[in-house]
């Protein structure tokens, strides 16, 4: 994107609009400003700027308020925002980020850091845009070919049509032509369906991006009005009661039913939309790779580890409220620091744990429903270690779970590729997490495992690694 790109700086402190500003300005971009949340939303009901840069805490609405309100606005809710803050705790980075923010820099801010932050999320809106465009023009390039396939499989099945009509007639004779017909035909129809498969796959990372992004806000609209329906059957069922009383009794079951149907049905939407934007999620970190990030970041391996055990857990939690699993870590002091993408990093990290936590929640299910006693003495056991090991560090992930079958060990690693059952995983997970640390940083991604015993994943990384941000995904 050129610096002329037009960028609205939110800050209710003067000296700070004046540095800011003034740093980028002299980088080449067009700056306007607001001094509080209530100025730039007006500000934005006639300007439309390509990058936002709103500070948090500000006097009247704040910045997560404003950011809120932008993010609702359809005119004005696809502009990235990248808040400034001094509050750097994990609770806060993750709320600006639940908000719809893309990124944050901390008070007080380096200039390096700051213009290289406003010129990769400004690349990435210019890529989100051209995106788009490819995938309406790809999306009617594969409409015209389906168009021509189906013209030539009616083709072929009138030519079968006559070549049976013509076996029938050339007696013993048709019946070998009809074996090599119905052969031949099965070939076409099988090379058909790779090539359209193909097609597919190829298209699939340049669909996801604009398909998520338009999905994204209905379905948690959706999720959202299908929990307050749960919640509000269940009042309207209380509220009925007293009157539940004064009918007949056929009656008073029929109501409670429709009003249990109601909220099955509510409950049902709920939790498929959860699944769907799990998979929306899932698509697009296998579409996208922080193309814009070009240079590794040196950062403390506990703290990501700590962090990416409390996101993969924490959400394992809020849907599972009953599970609960012992964490044991070792981290060798040698093993500190690594330089990579800590995005990325964190997202492999993430990916494996939450597979660990998948294994011993269905092992422990498992013993639950076969053995009680033994699901009563069965603890889940996560154990993460480091070590260093020379210019490589070493990282361990080990859960007690299931273990992995020996017949799909070498299947596991493949897109789309998954053993839960059918809703609950997109075999996304593994294959973007082997690209992340072999391919990105050079590392490797063995496994170690007993059927119905363990399962453990052992990462290598170099602690001083070349980056690639531009690599070939295996979809």
């Amino acid at each position: 994107m050129p610096n002329r790109a037009q960028i609205l700086v939110v800050d209710d402190t003067p000296a700070n609009l004046e540095v800011i500003t003034e740093t980028l300005i002299t980088a080449g971009y067009k700056i306007s400003t607001a001094i509080s949340g209530e100025r730039a939303l007006k500000r934005l009901q006639s300007y439309k700027p390509d990058l936002i840069l709103l500070d948090i805490r500000m006097p009247g609405i704040d910045g997560f308020e404003t950011c809120r309100q932008i993010k609702a606005a359809p005119g004005i809710a696809s502009i990235p925002i990248i808040f400034i803050t001094a509050l750097s705790d994990t609770e806060h980075i993750s709320r600006g980020f639940d908000l719809g923010a893309v990124d944050y820099i901390s008070k007080p801010f380096r200039e390096p850091e700051l213009l290289a932050r406003v010129k990769t999320h400004l690349q990435i809106q210019q890529m989100n845009q051209i995106l788009e465009q490819r995938v309406a023009e790809r999306t009617q390039e594969l409409e015209s070919a389906l168009t021509r396939l189906r013209a030539s499989q009616s083709t072929l099945q009138q030519l079968n049509q006559e070549l049976a009509e013509a076996n029938q007639q050339l007696g013993d004779y048709s019946q070998t032509l009809e074996q090599k017909v119905t052969a031949r035909t099965e070939e076409l129809k099988i090379a058909q369906e790779r090539m359209l498969s193909q097609e597919k796959l190829v298209a699939l990372g340049a669909l996801t991006a604009g398909v998520a992004h338009e999905l994204r806000n209905p379905l948690n609209f959706v999720k959202n009005y299908a929990e307050g329906s749960v919640e509000l059957s269940q009042d309207l069922l209380d509220s009925l009661q007293p009157m539940f009383q004064s009918l007949n009794t056929e009656k008073s079951n029929e109501a409670q039913e429709l009003i249990a149907d109601l909220q099955e049905n509510a409950a049902a939407i709920c939790r498929h939309s959860q699944r769907a934007e799990q998979i929306i999620e899932s698509m697009m970190q296998h579409t996208y790779q922080d193309q814009g990030q070009t240079a590794p970041q040196e950062t403390r391996l506990p703290e990501l580890l700590d962090r990416a055990i409390k996101l993969a857990y924490h959400s394992k939690r809020s849907h599972e409220s009953d599970f609960n699993l012992s964490i044991r870590i070792d981290y060798n002091a040698d093993a500190d620091v690594i330089k990579g993408l800590p995005g990325n990093l964190m997202r492999a990290l993430i990916n494996l744990i939450d597979n660990a936590c998948d294994a011993m929640r269905f092992k422990q299910r498992q013993l639950q429903a076969n053995d009680p006693q033994a699901a009563a003495d069965y603890t889940p056991i996560l154990s993460i270690t480091t070590h260093s090991f020379g210019d490589q560090v070493e990282i361990r992930i080990r859960d007690n779970g299931c273990g992995i079958d020996p017949a799909i060990q070498a299947k596991i690693l493949d897109p789309f590729f998954t053993t839960k059952p059918p809703g609950e995983g997109t075999g996304l997970g593994l294959s973007l997490t082997h690209d992340i640390i072999v391919k990105q940083h050079q590392g490797a991604l063995t496994l170690e495992t007993r059927q119905g015993e363990f399962t453990e994943f052992v990462i290598t990384l170099p602690q001083r690694s070349t980056v690639y941000t531009d690599f070939d995904m295996e979809v």
